[in-house]
């Protein structure tokens, strides 16, 4: 499944995008990755800020979505740091707390927050507009029309790290 211009899913026929959930919270972790595997997603995990980056450095993802409190480095941390590293990897975190550190986000059009509690079908839909909007298409929708093309812009993002 992939986002449509409303943040619902639709079928997807081609290369799934692929979703790192960063949880220090092992339940919460499978809920969503349970979610996004069947919204169509490819599915990685973490547990904390170091398990992700080390991932990031040999896996490309579209997507992160993470948990703001995790111990000794937070969410922001890393969402820091992919911008440095990754910038057209897409961030949203999730926090129950209202978190002056968004403020701060290095992205452009600042942190994609996430409110606890919600529910996972949320979470796919919140994501799901994100991709949506950052990248102005959905999968398919302009395959072999040039600079927009899916499968072109999939290899631009994912040049700095293997498959």
């Amino acid at each position: 499944m992939v986002p449509d211009a409303g943040g619902e899913t639709q079928p997807n026929t081609h290369t799934p995008y692929r979703i790192l959930i960063v949880d220090d919270e092992v339940p919460i972790r499978e809920m969503l990755a349970g979610a996004f595997t069947g919204a169509g997603y490819e599915v990685l995990g973490a547990g904390n800020v170091g398990e992700a980056m080390e991932l990031l450095q040999r896996e490309a993802v579209d997507a992160v979505l993470s948990d703001v409190q995790m111990g000794s480095h937070t969410g922001h941390d890393l969402v820091r740091w992919i911008y440095v590293q990754y910038p057209n990897v897409i961030c949203m975190l999730m926090s129950g707390l209202d978190d002056a550190a968004c403020k701060e986000c290095p992205f452009p059009s600042g942190c994609k927050l996430l409110r606890k509690p919600f529910k996972p079908k949320e979470a796919v839909s919140a994501v799901n507009a994100i991709i949506f909007d950052s990248r102005g298409f959905r999968v398919g929708q302009n395959a072999g029309q040039g600079k927009n093309d899916d499968l072109s812009l999939r290899a631009a993002y994912q040049t700095k790290r293997p498959r």
